[in-house]
């Protein structure tokens, strides 16, 4: 006799369920005519990818478009149970940050005239973090968020150019991917001053800690990128290979696509930086 509640466990301990929970509130969201919503819809779901750089490959959960099909969003889903990814700050300039660093295809004629990561300013506003402590990590195995912001890292670059010749082919002018992480883990910022922080034992006295919607998670992913010696960068070349990670609390997640917003002086920005 089937037991279906040992079934129903074994259901709900994969990540699945959150992904069609997912999916199903971007397409029942996709017809709403609010002011900023941009009409997000789900474009492609376990999608095949594959690095040609790196040799790694996998399947990204859902790729979402906006429907101005200017915009991508690469999408992780990660379920889990009762826990808190916190976020470590101490800078109080980078609580509120507009800055992120997306993947940019731009075409002019016939080919692909920009076709890199471009840092770019954009809305919602949202802490930013190098650092996330996650309880019951093996401290000497990497840590998971770390891990999982690579490779979603590594399917936005790989979807970006498999998605090149779909884009030249329908006389495509712009498209921004952007790499995101969809959890149920409530997400907490610790505030926390660094002349606090113990030398000798390595440990805070004191912080303060806030539960947010989402996070910009940004950190050198690309630890393969090369830096192109003849181009003109606005910082030092170790900034080339930090990436953001955008990490969305799955309650938030609607609200968050509704408040997405690009100004265009943003746009040309980061396209004359990519020169």
């Amino acid at each position: 006799m089937v037991d279906k509640e040992k079934l129903l466990e074994q259901v709900n301990r994969s990540g699945f369920p959150l992904q069609l929970a997912v999916e199903h509130a971007v397409s029942g969201n996709s017809g709403r005519n609010s002011g900023r919503n941009r009409g997000w819809k789900v474009y492609s779901q376990e999608h095949s990818w594959k690095n040609d750089f790196s040799g790694t490959s996998g399947f990204i959960d859902l790729v979402l478009i906006d429907r101005y099909q200017s915009s991508m969003m690469v999408v992780e889903c990660k379920r889990v149970q009762n826990t808190h990814w916190i976020f470590l700050n101490n800078d109080s300039k980078q609580m509120q940050r507009r800055h992120c660093k997306p993947w940019i295809t731009l075409i002019e004629g016939d080919k692909a005239k920009k076709f890199d990561w471009a840092n770019l300013a954009i809305d919602p506003t949202s802490p930013e973090s190098s650092f996330c402590v996650v309880a019951g990590q093996d401290p000497k195995s990497r840590p998971l968020l770390e891990r999982l912001a690579a490779e979603a890292n590594e399917a936005t670059e790989a979807f970006a150019r498999e998605d090149l010749p779909v884009l030249l082919s329908n006389n495509g002018e712009l498209r921004i991917y952007y790499n995101v992480i969809v959890t149920t883990a409530e997400l907490v910022v610790c505030e926390v001053e660094s002349d606090v922080i113990s030398l000798a034992s390595g440990t805070v006295d004191s912080a303060s800690f806030s539960s947010v919607p989402y996070v910009r998670f940004r950190k050198q992913l690309s630890v393969d990128r090369t830096v192109d010696s003849t181009a003109q960068y606005c910082g030092p070349p170790f900034r080339e290979k930090e990436n953001t990670v955008f990490v969305v609390n799955s309650k938030h997640l609607l609200e968050f696509l509704e408040q997405y917003d690009v100004e265009e002086s943003s746009i040309k920005g980061a396209i004359r930086e990519m020169r």
